[in-house]
Formats: structure tokens, C-alpha cells, sequence
């Protein structure tokens, strides 16, 4: 695995100009995790030294205005027809761009076959995590997944057991020469708040939780995240605290939260809000006493570094990729079984010492961990490899 910058690019030589492509579906849909790391590293690279003449923002329809930091590199190409997600990566992108040096593919998945080199960012995915998904969907995504770990020119993973958990998931061997290591960040956006904050108080009126504080889960509703076990060790330790439990993220599982809520008793104290719009996350988090995941497969939580960074002490499952993510800034739990859970609650709701104690280590956590650093690894990585692949070309032209 590659963990330090780079060897030397060769000399760039001035025939063409040098270009880079960005996949950037997911910025058209829903802002989830994926999404929120694209946006993050156009940021910075807009700060950084570029040294590609062209960067291309690709996507098969018009990207949401304002959305795109400025950048005299950066162009925003729409490449049609508009198919659906993979066939769109597969047979548009490759047949109708053709003049790229590199691509990244931000999110496990990259054309089998293209014109120029490709580098693909990858997450977790555990077998717990491939359970959690219908197989139909698996049976169309796992290959392209596979083909990636096998062949990406260049593999950026954010977490060193990252690695592991895709190998198990997808039956592969990921060539560990093409793996490089770049941890994720929490955005600046993402900080402590004070308690009277007319934007954050504003927010909590909106989304019902008022004055009361809250226990908070942010993410997906999928299987592996044992949100019926949350909502029940929510429900027994309810008669001992004044917390009130906030679930926010699309329902994937079409679990019926409300008829859970209901069932336990918890109407007025249990609250789903379903999708939240990107610019609401932070108020979110910043107003949480308590942030829960208990999640099986996780991959380099940014949930989990978000609420950290808005000084919110965090609940997560004893799971190599959180134990990377948290480094003992966390209270964690062996599983995501009922009572563990209601352990977990009862321990940090009822001893504000032990809140303190994870919101300072959880703050200083965070401050080691920076969107400059992921994003200048991930800019050194896609150079790297257009250099060398422009250089093995010359050297076969020569012979």
C-alpha cells in the first residue's frame, strides 16, 4: 500500500494538454456521503497548485448552479444521452469522451473498458454490508465493483482495513501496489455551535425537537445499522432521561419507522425526518447531545467525524474501520443487539463527565484530519499515474 507521496512525475511535455475527468453523477441526486467527498475535494483543489491544464466535470445532465467551486481549470462538460447510472459510466463516458489522461471514479465503480487511465475511489463493503443490499442490485453492481478492485490503475482507499472488508465482501485481491492510503475529513462547515444560535435554534424548531436535547442518527436506513434496536434502547432508557431520539436519511429499507416509533410508545419522543437537506446536516449535528451508529461494515464514517467535529460525543460499534476512524475518541460497543445499546445510552446520557470527556477527544480527533491533506494525496496519485502512462507511451514511440 502506498502511504507517502508519490514517485517523482516525469517532466511534463508540452504536445497536448494534459487532462483530468471527474465522474460527478452523484452530485445530481441526493447529497449523501459519496457526493459530499466530491464536493470537498473541489474545494480544495481550488486552493491547490493544479497541475493538470484541464479539469472536466463530467455528468450526463447539467450539474445544479453554484454548485461548482470556480476554478479557471474547471469545466463542467455534460456528455448525453442521459442513461441510468451504470450504463451511462459504462457505454457514454468511454465512447464520447475520448481525450482524457486520467479519470476518477469517486465511487467504487469505473468503465471496464476506456481510452485512458482510471483511478477509483473505494469504501467498504463488508459481508455484512453486502447482505444489507437486495440482490438483485447486487448481481448488477458487484461485478463493475470487482473489476475495479482488480484493475483500477490506481485504488484510493480512506481507511488501511478498508482494504480487508472489500476483499472479504467481493471475493478479490486487491493489487496492493495500485492502493493508496488518503483519510477522509470532516468539512469546515461542521463545528460546535452555542446553545443560543438563532440559525441552529431555527432549525430544531423545523425538524420538532424544540428545546429538548436529542440523541441524533444520521444515514442510510439500511439493514446493518440497527435502527429497530436504537429505537427499542431508546425506548427503555426513555423514562430516565429527557432526550428525545432524532433519526435523519433515506429510508433504503422502507422499514416502517413510524409504525415502530408507535409500537413502543415513543410518539412525541422519537422523531423520523427522513431526507435532510445538506445545508440542515450540520445545524443538526451541532444541536445533538448524543450521536449513534451502530453500524456492522462501516467504512471511514464521515457521519462519525462530522458529529465529532461539532462537539458531540459519539456511540459506534468496536469495529476495525471505526476503532481507525475514532482512535479512542468514541464509546464503543461490542454489537448492536438491544440491550448493548441501552447500556451504551444509559452510560453517556446519564454521566456528563464522560459526555465532556468524548466531545474533547472526539474535537481533537478531528483536527488531525484535513480535506487539504486528503485531497492533495488524491491530486498526487491521479498526476502520478497520467505522468507515468504518458511516459511508458513516449518510451514505446522511441523504440
Amino acid at each position: 500500500m502506498q502511504t507517502d507521496g508519490p514517485s517523482e512525475a516525469p517532466i511534463r511535455p508540452t504536445t497536448r494538454p494534459w487532462r483530468l475527468g471527474v465522474d460527478m453523477r452523484r452530485l445530481l441526486g441526493v447529497r449523501t456521503g459519496v457526493a459530499r467527498v466530491i464536493h470537498s475535494i473541489l474545494l480544495e483543489w481550488q486552493r491547490l497548485p493544479m497541475p493538470f491544464d484541464e479539469v472536466r466535470l463530467l455528468s450526463p445532465r447539467p450539474l445544479p448552479a453554484g454548485l461548482v467551486p470556480p476554478h479557471s481549470k474547471f469545466r463542467e462538460v455534460v456528455v448525453g444521452p442521459d442513461l441510468p447510472g451504470l450504463l451511462w459510466e459504462q457505454l457514454v463516458l468511454p465512447a464520447r469522451v475520448r481525450d482524457l489522461d486520467v479519470l476518477l471514479a469517486p465511487s467504487d465503480t469505473m468503465p471496464v473498458l476506456a481510452p485512458w487511465k482510471r483511478v477509483v475511489m473505494m469504501y467498504a463493503y463488508s459481508p455484512e454490508m453486502a447482505a444489507s443490499f437486495p440482490w438483485s442490485a447486487r448481481i448488477r453492481w458487484e461485478p463493475f465493483a470487482r473489476n475495479a478492485a482488480r484493475h483500477g490503475d490506481g485504488i484510493i482507499v480512506s481507511s488501511r482495513n478498508i482494504l480487508e472488508t472489500l476483499e472479504q465482501g467481493l471475493g478479490v485481491r486487491v493489487p496492493r501496489e495500485r492502493v493508496h492510503y488518503a483519510p477522509l475529513a470532516a468539512d469546515a462547515r461542521f463545528h460546535p455551535r452555542a446553545a443560543d444560535d438563532a440559525e441552529l435554534r431555527a432549525a430544531l424548531e423545523r425538524y420538532g425537537v424544540g428545546e429538548a436535547p436529542y440523541v441524533l442518527f444520521v444515514g442510510k436506513l439500511s439493514r446493518r445499522r440497527h435502527i429497530p434496536e436504537l429505537l427499542a434502547a431508546f425506548r427503555a432508557v426513555s423514562a430516565e432521561v429527557p432526550h428525545r431520539l432524532l433519526l435523519a436519511g433515506p429510508n433504503l429499507l422502507q422499514l416502517d419507522v413510524e409504525g415502530l416509533i408507535s409500537e413502543l410508545g415513543l410518539e412525541g419522543r422519537a422523531l423520523y425526518r427522513g431526507f435532510v437537506p445538506d445545508a440542515d446536516v450540520p445545524l443538526l449535528y451541532a444541536g445533538a447531545a448524543l450521536f449513534v451508529l451502530a453500524s456492522e461494515g462501516e467504512g471511514f464514517s464521515l457521519t462519525t467525524l462530522e458529529a465529532m467535529q461539532s462537539g458531540v460525543p459519539v456511540i459506534t460499534l468496536d469495529r476495525p474501520n471505526m476503532v481507525e476512524v475514532t482512535e479512542g475518541a468514541a464509546y464503543l460497543v461490542p454489537d448492536g443487539r438491544t440491550e448493548t445499546l441501552t447500556g451504551a445510552l444509559r452510560a453517556v446520557l446519564l454521566d456528563p463527565e464522560l459526555q465532556a470527556d468524548l466531545r474533547r477527544r472526539g474535537l481533537q480527533r478531528t483536527r488531525e484530519l484535513t480535506w487539504g491533506a486528503m485531497a492533495q494525496r488524491s491530486l498526487d496519485v491521479l498526476w502520478s499515474v497520467a505522468a507515468s502512462a504518458r511516459a511508458r507511451r513516449a518510451g514505446s514511440s522511441a523504440t
